[in-house]
């Protein structure tokens, strides 16, 4: 990605020190969504869903498997703790979910960070972080940038921002 970034740009700056200080998070996608869907209203979830669903299979991504969202790792708690077969009903209630999420924020530590909840504990804004590939030719990373600047654009719906 430093390859296609202007020389003496503040972009190009923020990734030679993000390369030099954090050396392993460089193949990593963060994302804030500042205006987030209300997870529990499928009506909401589920477009949301599909747009991170499209990221995963861009050519630059490494794929579901390599995403870390907060979402993805509640539903498997729950299955964890036997409910899986109740799962739809939880997560389509506002009550339940927000009540099994601050269960399972309270049991997760680690993605306690990724939510900030407003005071019915629904999510008011949260982050995700998805890996991505190492791509050989200018011509594949020209690709990539151009499809996530694409994605970013269709991400400001929910005022989101990556950052990789």
């Amino acid at each position: 990605l430093i390859n296609i970034v202007l020389t003496n740009s503040r972009p190009r700056h923020f990734l030679e020190i993000r390369k030099q200080y954090f050396p392993e998070d460089i193949t990593r996608m963060d994302v804030a969504v500042m205006k987030p869907p209300q997870m529990q209203i499928a009506a909401e979830r589920e477009p949301f869903m599909g747009l991170l669903r499209e990221i995963e299979s861009t050519p630059c991504s490494a794929g579901r498997n390599s995403t870390e969202f907060w979402y993805f790792a509640f539903e498997k708690y729950m299955g964890g703790l036997g409910f899986m077969d109740a799962w739809k009903a939880i997560v389509d209630d506002e009550e339940g979910f927000s009540e099994n999420l601050r269960g399972f924020l309270m049991a997760n530590d680690r993605y306690s960070y990724d939510i900030l909840r407003s005071t019915n504990g629904t999510p008011k804004a949260f982050r995700f972080a998805t890996r991505l590939r190492n791509v050989a030719t200018d011509e594949l990373i020209d690709r990539c940038a151009q499809r996530m600047r694409y994605n970013s654009t269709i991400l400001e719906k929910f005022s989101a921002w990556a950052s990789y």
